[in-house]
């Protein structure tokens, strides 16, 4: 028998201090495939902004998937473009890097 640890290695993922982020920052580490549901992700950022004008948002989306196009075309309709960063996939560096900006 094998125990699996589900969760964060805090070894390679520590928290930031956030005194000095800016805004609020969403990050998905999801793949973009249509069972993790990144459009309606997308979709509710939209509402975000428009609930919370002139508040400093961004929305990091990591992975990769089938529906990279769709989401760059949704991303583009909405009017998210300069809000939304499509990083695609990123080792555990660069995962860790794009947290550890993010607040």
């Amino acid at each position: 028998m094998h125990e699996i640890h589900w969760g964060v290695d805090r070894a390679r993922f520590s928290p930031a201090p956030w005194e000095d982020k800016e805004g609020v920052q969403i990050v998905s580490l999801r793949a973009w495939e249509p069972n993790y549901q990144i459009g309606t992700l997308v979709e509710a950022f939209a509402l975000l902004r428009k609930q919370l004008p002139g508040t400093p948002l961004a929305l990091h989306l990591l992975g990769g998937g089938s529906l990279e196009q769709a989401l760059r075309a949704q991303v583009q309709a909405l009017g998210l473009a300069q809000s939304v960063d499509f990083h695609g996939r990123l080792d555990d560096a660069g995962m860790a890097a794009v947290l550890a900006r993010c607040k």
